[in-house]
């Protein structure tokens, strides 16, 4: 491929050569011409910028070109180099025109003036550059499109395949010869089995289902194998770069760091097994007449046969790559870390010195930037052993200066610095190895931070939200989004979104989403970059959450269609939730989950994360949230049923299984579920070692991070002490005393007592014994009161007992008596009546204050049958074997013995009520089945496991206070409370130390008044004062004891009362009041917030754990999600939208743009007016306009004295009119620029101008 026969150099006299390097040489000292002429020729030529898009680039091909003008044999080669790299650009004489006024109109721009024969120079240059590359395009035109066509149709293998294959292939990892030697002998046995199975008949069968090839590759492959070529791994490194060659082959450039690349992967297969290019052009042949069979005609033989004539003698130039490589290694070796460190460190600072601007960009130290130089040899010694992870690291690299805005002059500056100081450290052998390896990555380099420096790119380097809007005005309405979405350079790619957050430029960000969460629309379709953000972005939001949070709002409002049309105040409002809420497998997105982990309470309070929330909620989770808590709503009510007293059940009959049940269900399932649910947890912490440190002890950093696990936690805790207590279960150890059926003591029934008995000869038993025969005397009164057996004492049979003791009693006090017996219940079980006996206890003397009532006179006349001052022994026989026929004689004794204190061998009323009163326990509400009776070490386990048993039922309703959580409005007032608990805590503890600081006093005053007064009845000792004091503090202090304070003996007793009670009321209670207001009013804001936090988390953590694939999927599809979302009436909108109804607030949701005209995909958007435009952006338009007047007077100022050439007379911002260029329209986007025509005017009529 060469283009030296349509090279016709221009002819030039002497003088006009050093005009024109003169001139040049005075135009490059002036800054910004590169830069200025770029910007106009874009400006221009809008179609030809992806020509050149580094003006850098550009301006050094212009240098070049000048500076060979007096060179006809340097020259020629470099213009044909010109048309060999822009083989694919069709390139017009109009656009050759223009591109020539352009220049000259910019050189006058800085230079002033420009002499005649300079411009006639550049002119010819100019010219003999654009008709070679006007010939060379005619030329090769048809042939490059014909290869890129027929390429395409070949089915080429997606980027996908060749990605996958990449990864494949880039082991990195030589083979070995016995490797292979296998894979060569699977190839040919394969190829046997083939040709075996022809030979059988089965070739059909074989073909149809494993070799029919549907792509190049594979058809490659497989008429390698049939050609005798077997499977060699370099035939997969020709076929994987096919694309990058034929897609380059119109660009010269590109086409040769390919070929570099690829013959350095053949390099490294040709050391194990021998490559074949003749080889592989018969099977490049074969497969393209294959896959073309219908199309293939002479002219793509022709034009493919042209296609490997210019790659083949690319890949067969002769390098000593393995020696490249050995010089390499034994560079790096030859050095040692000091050496190393010095050199590397050289590097940059000569990079720095040759480079001043560089400061700007160079801001690391010295230890990092030596890091940097030693990943860079790294990459120059890689190339040759990782050869694929290489390019795309250097790819990557690329990209990342792209994004940085690193200059592309820097490159080939630093490449210069690093040979310039490599040349000290090695040898001379091995500079070519490294300048050959250092230039090709310097290539990669520079062409990936040249295709990577879109305009995008650029404006989020300046952080410019209207350089950005400038950038996407002129891109296709199809790709678009895809201009701010991505940038791809190779198989590396990166996306410019993404990089914007990165680097902090929130201001580019917020522009990217406005112009991608806009909605416009055309005659025939709608555009909405939602779907394209969140496929190229499915972790859009946490990214935002992590890097940018101050940006999900501009998001989230992105996602929000409001109708302008209000119906009975209300309106149509459209939620595009629908890749916020599912994927495309209709699996939950980490969005939302992510937002709540977040723990924002303004985002969380955004409209969109409500109404997703809200739907989760009302729809699919709300329920299954209220079912997740069923069980702690069972496990509070049998915890109340199983462990409180509740008056009207009878406990001591079938009741108790209920209890027992209760119980049992509290152990068995409460206590079991939460142990295994918590040990679980544990030992996963504890594994995991996800721990923090509590006093020298780790525990499970789950516990610190969830409130509800902690107070699980101390549950489990409570509730295993309370099964370690169970009274049940220590009484299983006990017989227990049973109730016997009471039978009527016949007449004549024989007494088992003598008349007379002498208590001294009746042993002395113990306590546990004495216990169960005091239950069976107060079994037996509870008998003799019970006239109709039926173990329930009415309240006639309770009048007929106690008027027997007290005949007088009014009806009215005997009722009172009733209520008291039965607490309240209408009836008098056996356990009411027990409990009305033991109120005669001294403890309980309160609740008999103006009954005058004692329940131990009214049982005493049950057994005191005669009436008279004892219980006779004939007496106590009778009663007692009235309600146990068959208690044996050794009872009843022994029970005589327990009664007769003085050992008269009659009772006394004393006597008996002193049996009775010690041991019956004074509590009401004493727990139930218990076993008390058998010792003093059961009773006091029953009394703690009451105690204890007070915890967990706190517990429980904490727990179960979760529900609360299911209404919005009473969860934000709870969290509000708990937003004030640490204030009220720290106030406790100021109260705990005042309090105590007042009471140490006050126990140190001198007692003198008497032992009945206040001051020793409450002040006495420190706990006594700090228990009356907290009184004090809340209130609670008897009114009477404020008197006797008053007239106390001591006079500084009321004297420090009251400066306690003052401090305390006055001052601290007035000062946690206004804190509380304070931080009440702070949290208030935020109250809503942080509810709609514990929603979220109550649906992503509890229930949706709960729901199954098959109803989350039935529920995603009655959201309609992949059907168009109506606007309006008769407008279908775009779809992943929910509808909904609400009512007008004012507030207006994201931007609906409509377009008339044509309705193609492929033109841009019209521009819309800036409605966002800043005063400085309209200052700038303003002097912009200013400047434009001013160069058109002084081109005509400059036309009158004959400073230009009459045919290059253009302004600088005008656009050129000649006739090479008349078909030339509207160069400038977005209006169309003036036309001044030139007036040539003779040299005799050259007049001076009127300055003024």
């Amino acid at each position: 491929m060469d283009a030296a026969s349509f090279v016709e150099l221009p002819e030039l006299e002497e003088p006009v050569l050093e005009e024109v390097r003169q001139t040049w040489g005075t135009l490059q000292r002036r800054p910004n011409v590169a830069k200025d002429f770029l910007r106009l020729l874009s400006e221009a030529l809008p179609d030809t910028l992806h020509m050149s898009k580094r003006s850098t680039t550009v301006w050094r091909i212009l240098d070049d070109l000048v500076t060979a003008l007096s060179q006809p044999n340097l020259l020629r080669p470099r213009i044909e180099f010109v048309a060999l790299r822009h083989l694919d650009v069709a390139i017009e004489a109009a656009d050759l025109e223009a591109f020539k006024t352009l220049l000259v109109d910019t050189i006058l721009a800085k230079l002033g003036s420009a002499s005649e024969a300079f411009q006639v120079g550049i002119a010819e240059l100019i010219d003999a550059v654009g008709k070679c590359l006007i010939s060379t395009q005619r030329h090769y035109a048809k042939r490059v499109r014909l290869l890129v066509t027929s390429w395409r149709a070949v089915g080429a293998e997606s980027p996908e395949k060749e990605k996958l294959t990449e990864k494949k292939v880039d082991t990195e990892i030589e083979l070995t010869y016995e490797e292979e030697k296998s894979s060569e002998k699977e190839t040919e046995q394969a190829a046997e089995d083939l040709k075996a199975g022809k030979e059988k008949g089965g070739a059909k069968a074989v073909v149809s289902e494993a070799l029919v090839p549907s792509t190049f590759a594979e058809m490659a492959h497989f008429n390698a194998s049939v050609m005798g070529l077997g499977n060699p791994s370099w035939l997969s490194e020709i076929v994987n770069s096919m694309d990058a060659l034929v897609l380059n082959i119109g660009n010269i450039a590109r086409l040769q760091e390919e070929c570099d690349v690829l013959s350095l992967l053949l390099w490294r297969h040709s050391r194990t097994e021998k490559v074949d290019l003749q080889g592989f052009q018969s099977v490049l042949f074969a497969s393209l007449r294959s896959l073309l069979q219908k199309d293939w005609k002479m002219k793509h033989e022709e034009a493919w046969r042209w296609f490997w004539q210019c790659v083949e003698p690319l890949l067969e130039v002769k390098l000593p790559l393995g020696q490249y490589q050995s010089h390499l290694r034994s560079f790096m070796g030859s050095m040692d870390d000091e050496e190393a460190a010095d050199c590397r460190l050289e590097i940059w600072e000569d990079f720095i010195r040759n480079c001043p601007e560089c400061q700007d960009t160079v801001k690391a130290n010295n230890q990092r930037l030596s890091w940097l130089g030693g990943k860079i040899l790294n990459l120059l010694t890689e190339i040759f052993c990782k050869t694929h992870s290489t390019v795309r690291t250097v790819s990557a690299l690329g990209l990342v200066h792209a994004g940085m805005g690193i200059p592309e002059d820097f490159i080939g500056i630093f490449q210069e610095s690093l040979m310039g100081t490599v040349s000290k450290y090695s040898e001379e052998a091995w500079l070519p190895g490294l300048r050959w390896s250092s230039s090709l990555v310097s290539r990669m380099l520079l062409r990936t931070l040249a295709e990577g420096s879109t305009a995008v790119m650029k404006s989020i380097s300046k952080d410019s939200a209207r350089e950005l809007r400038k950038a996407v005005a002129s891109a296709p309405r199809r790709c678009r989004d895809s201009v701010l979405l991505q940038v791809q350079v190779g198989t590396e790619s990166i996306s410019p979104l993404l990089w914007a957050i990165e680097s902090g430029a929130l201001n580019t960000v917020r522009a990217i989403f406005i112009d991608l969460l806009t909605i416009r629309a055309d005659r025939a379709r709608y555009y909405y970059g939602m779907e394209a953000l969140w496929k190229r972005h499915p972790d859009i939001v946490p990214v935002l959450c992590r890097r940018a949070p101050s940006l999900l709002h501009t998001l989230l409002d992105g996602l929000i269609w409001k109708s302008s049309k209000v119906t009975q105040g209300m309106r149509r409002v459209n939620y595009y939730v629908g890749p916020l809420l599912v994927d495309e497998e209709l699996r939950l997105t980490s969005s939302i989950p992510e937002m709540v982990k977040h723990s924002d309470p303004v985002v969380i309070c955004h409209p969109c994360a409500i109404f997703v929330s809200d739907l989760l909620w009302s729809r699919i989770c709300g329920t299954a949230f209220l079912y997740s808590k069923v069980l702690f709503v069972l496990s509070l009510l049998s915890f109340i049923i199983g462990f409180q007293h509740i008056p009207s059940i009878d406990y001591d009959g079938p009741a108790r299984f209920v209890v027992i049940g209760c119980r049992l269900f509290t152990y068995a399932v409460s206590l079991g579920q939460l142990l295994a649910k918590h040990a679980y947890m544990f030992a996963s912490a504890l594994a995991a070692k996800d721990t923090c440190k509590y006093c020298c002890f780790p525990l499970p950093a789950y516990l610190a991070r969830s409130f509800k696990d902690f107070v699980e936690v101390i549950l489990v805790l409570h509730l295993l002490a309370l099964l370690c207590m169970e009274p049940v279960l220590h009484c299983l150890q006990h017989d227990p005393w049973k109730k016997c059926e009471a039978k009527q003591l016949s007449g004549n029934q024989r007494s088992i007592l003598p008349k007379k008995i002498d208590p001294t000869m009746i042993p002395v038993v113990d306590h546990d014994v004495i216990e169960a025969l005091r239950q069976k005397v107060l079994q037996a009164s509870f008998f003799m009161a019970d006239k109709d057996r039926d173990n329930i004492l009415s309240k006639s049979e309770f009048s007929l007992m106690v008027r027997r003791a007290y005949p007088d009693l009014k009806e009215a006090m005997l009722d009172k008596a009733f209520i008291l017996a039965g607490f309240g219940c209408g009836c008098i079980t056996f356990k009411s009546f027990q409990d009305w006996v033991a109120l005669q206890d001294h403890h309980d003397e309160s609740l008999l204050e103006g009954h005058h009532i004692d329940p131990l006179s009214a049982v005493w006349r049950l057994w005191n049958l005669d009436g008279d001052d004892t219980l006779s022994v004939a007496e106590f026989e009778f009663c007692i074997l009235r309600a146990f026929p068959k208690m044996k004689r050794m009872d009843l004794l022994l029970i005589l013995r327990a009664m007769d204190e003085d050992l008269s061998g009659e009772v006394a009323q004393e006597e008996f009520a002193h049996f009775l009163l010690p041991p019956v326990r004074t509590d009401p509400f004493a727990p139930v089945l218990e076993c008390c009776h058998f010792s003093q070490r059961l009773c006091d386990v029953e009394s703690w496991h009451r105690r204890v048993s007070c915890i967990p039922m706190l517990l429980y309703f904490v727990l179960t206070s979760e529900l609360i959580h299911s209404n919005i409005h009473l969860s934000c007032f709870v969290l509000l409370v708990a937003s004030l608990w640490w204030d009220m805590f720290v106030y406790c503890c100021i109260l705990a130390f005042l309090t105590a600081s007042f009471a140490s006093a006050l126990a140190c005053l001198p007692q003198t008044g008497s032992t009945s007064g206040v001051q020793f009845r409450d002040f006495r000792s420190l706990p006594s004062a700090f228990q009356s004091l907290l009184s004090v503090s809340v209130k609670t202090y008897s009114a009477n004891s404020f008197e006797e304070i008053a007239t106390a003996s001591e006079p500084l007793l009321a004297w420090f009362i009251l400066a306690f009670a003052g401090f305390w009321h006055v001052f601290l209670m007035n000062l946690m009041v206004a804190q509380l207001c304070q931080r009440f009013g702070a949290s208030f804001k935020d109250a809503l917030g942080y509810a709609r936090l514990k929603r979220g988390s109550n649906i992503f953590d509890t229930a949706l754990s709960l729901i199954s694939d098959s109803r989350w999927k039935r529920f995603i599809r009655s959201l309609n999600l992949d059907a168009p979302c109506p606007l309006d009436a008769s407008d279908p909108g775009p779809r992943g939208g929910i509808p909904t109804l609400e009512e007008f607030d004012g507030s207006s949701g994201l931007p609906v743009q409509l377009f008339g005209g044509l309705a193609s995909p492929s033109e841009p958007w019209p521009e819309l007016r800036d409605s966002e435009e800043s005063e400085l952006d309209k200052f700038e338009k303003t002097a912009s306009k200013r400047f434009d007047d001013l160069e058109r007077l002084v081109a005509d100022i400059a036309d009158k004295l004959g400073g230009r050439r009459a045919g290059l007379r253009v302004s600088l911002r005008s656009s050129p009119r000649s006739s090479v260029a008349s078909n030339v329209e509207d160069w400038s986007p977005g209006k169309r620029a003036s036309v001044r025509q030139s007036q040539v005017l003779a040299d005799s009529e050259l007049e001076e101008p009127d300055i003024h």
